[in-house]
C-alpha cells in the first residue's frame, strides 16, 4: 500500500443510486457455486432393483448443473432485491491543507504554533 494513500482523507459524497443489476450478477454467481456444491454432496446414483428404475435417472454432471442453474436463478432474484434495497456510499478525496509550524522567542521561553488550513 502506498503510505501517500493511508493518509489521504475522504469524505462522503452521498449515496448513489441502488444497483440491482450488480446485485443480481453477484447473487447468480453465488447461487451458481452454492446449487452446484449443494447438489455435488447430495447426489446418489440410481442403483437399478427392476428393468425400468434407472430409466430416466440422471447422472452426477446433469445434476450438478441443475442445482448450479437453480441456484444461479433464485441467488439473481434474490441479488436483484437485495441491490434494489442498498445504497451504496460514494467517497470523494479531500485535499488536505498545509500545515505550517512557527517558534517564537517569548519572555518567558520558547512558544509553539501550529497553523492548519483546510
Amino acid at each position: 500500500m502506498c503510505r501517500g494513500k493511508l493518509w489521504t482523507a475522504r469524505r462522503s459524497a452521498g449515496a448513489s443510486a441502488p444497483k440491482p443489476s450488480l446485485g443480481a450478477l453477484l447473487g447468480a454467481i453465488g447461487g451458481a457455486v452454492l446449487g452446484e456444491a449443494a447438489t455435488t454432496r447430495s447426489y446418489k446414483k440410481c442403483v437399478p432393483q427392476g428393468w425400468v428404475d434407472c430409466l430416466f435417472a440422471e447422472t452426477a454432471g446433469e445434476a450438478q448443473t441443475k442445482g448450479a442453474v437453480g441456484g444461479g436463478v433464485l441467488g439473481g432474484i434474490l441479488g436483484t432485491l437485495i441491490g434494489s434495497a442498498v445504497r451504496w456510499e460514494r467517497w470523494t478525496e479531500v485535499r488536505r491543507g498545509r500545515a505550517a509550524m512557527s517558534a517564537r522567542s517569548l519572555p518567558g521561553g520558547v512558544g509553539l504554533g501550529v497553523r492548519i488550513r483546510f
